[in-house]
């Protein structure tokens, strides 16, 4: 009997297929194996209303209603507690706004006809785009969560010489004492990867190609197909959709579009959520901050106590059961061979979810992640972490899952997640800046 290609058929095939086979709750579960910090970081909905999640935080309690009296002496007026303010002291709760993260793959009609003749090859290739994308659109979520900011910028710019770039402060973030001595400025850059150029003031140059990126030089140079008009030091790398786009569609990059991560939360001087920590009774939104950028320390037992004790003094959580330390792949290693001492090495672990061991500091699990920015070193209450979300990851299929490429023989579909990250009590985290590299550790040089 002859096999029936008609479109209708094969179709019809792919539609009950992805039905049976592809549900987004095994997406999801693909995605939280991959990505260490993204993965382990709560999901809430229950904040999230419309384009905001909302949430109140108490910043002053009601400090001028308690007080001690005599037996006859009046008694203390009456008040609230004190949530956080504005610029003019109006009380005020805190507003994420939420941000769109897409993926997106497409599959041709010729290559469903070709699979279609044999057993299983249709099964295959259709389960490396959908898993491959979804692994794609989880790693960029992990680095936005553990490197990101919420502006986009990959790394910063140090010079400029026709189409080569050197690149440093990867994430947009100072990790280094200077350009001349940072290796890591393409920590999030590979080849082929399409980048917007923008000022620092925010201004877009334009977009390119990146054809070769050496990372064994330093600071690391990235060449680039054709550098936009205007490219200078001191600019900043985004990712971007393709090239050739100009200041008339500079909406197709991330510049401003990602999601708010550690580097806008954990801080003591940034404001986030609508709230100013600069602004009078706002004072508790900060995280604790040890900043040795300007003059790296090594790691050492007394920079992790009073982290810890900055942490515990503001927040009161320092000894809670979820404090987790993240941290470099060289810094774990240095504290497990030079900063513990023989006689508490070896019973300086833990065992994680999943039977993996890891190193403790003070009881609490020092974990790594491939996107934590160098010589950073984040104490974190997780359970006062969240991924504010509504639905999780999802298909953009209210019509169909696969919409026709248009005046081409194939078909496209999109991956969406509706996110932000944040928390509740920003002065029980922190987080050490500064602290010596003792070797590079880079998956594309030796």
């Amino acid at each position: 009997m002859a096999l029936d290609l008609s479109a209708a058929t094969v179709l019809a095939a792919i539609q009950g297929y992805l039905k049976e086979d592809y549900t987004v709750h095994g997406l999801t579960d693909q995605i939280n194996r991959n990505a260490e910090f993204f993965g382990r970081v709560r999901r809430s909905g229950k904040e999230v209303r419309g384009k905001y999640a909302v949430v109140p935080v108490i910043l002053q309690g009601n400090r001028n209603a308690v007080g001690a009296r005599g037996e006859l002496d009046k008694l203390p007026e009456p008040a609230f507690q004190g949530t956080a303010v504005d610029g003019s002291g109006n009380r005020i709760a805190g507003q994420i706004t939420m941000r769109f993260n897409t993926g997106r793959f497409a599959i041709t009609e010729p290559a469903i006809q070709a699979s279609a003749t044999s057993e299983g090859a249709f099964e295959s290739a259709l389960e490396v785009e959908m898993k491959g994308l979804t692994l794609d659109l989880a790693n960029d979520l992990n680095r936005q969560h553990i490197s990101g900011d919420g502006s986009g910028k990959l790394c910063q710019l140090s010079a400029v010489s026709g189409n080569t770039l050197s690149v440093y402060n990867p994430g947009g973030q100072q990790c280094w004492p200077s350009a001349s001595v940072d290796p890591d400025g393409a920590k999030f850059l590979e080849v082929n990867d399409v980048v917007a150029v923008y000022s620092s003031s925010g201004t877009f140059r334009g977009t390119c190609k990146i054809t070769a990126i050496d990372y064994s030089a330093t600071p690391n140079t990235v060449t680039v197909d054709s550098a936009p008009s205007g490219t200078t030091a001191s600019d900043f790398l985004v990712k971007a959709s393709k090239t050739g786009l100009t200041s008339g569609n500079s909406d197709q990059d991330a510049w401003n579009a990602e999601v708010q991560g550690l580097l806008a939360w954990v801080d003591d001087s940034s404001a986030v959520a609508n709230i100013d920590p600069s602004d009078a009774g706002n004072e508790r939104w900060a995280s604790a901050v040890m900043d040795f950028t300007s003059s790296p320390v090594p790691l050492n037992d007394a920079i992790l106590h009073q982290m810890q004790s900055l942490i515990r003094r503001r927040g009161g959580q320092a000894a809670n059961q979820s404090l987790a330390h993240y941290t470099t792949y060289a810094l774990e290693n240095y504290y497990g061979v030079e900063v513990l001492s023989p006689e508490k090495r070896f019973p300086n672990t833990t065992v994680l979810a999943g039977g993996y061991t890891a190193l403790t500091f003070a009881g609490r699990p020092i974990l790594v992640d491939k996107d934590c920015l160098p010589g950073h070193w984040w104490m974190l209450t997780m359970s006062e972490l969240y991924c504010y979300n509504q639905g999780g990851f999802y298909w953009m299929d209210r019509d169909n899952m696969f919409s026709r490429l248009p005046d081409q023989m194939g078909w496209e579909a999109t991956l969406l997640f509706y996110s932000n990250f944040g928390t509740p009590r920003r002065n029980v985290h922190g987080v050490i800046r500064g602290l010596q590299e003792p070797y590079r550790v880079d998956q594309f040089t030796a």
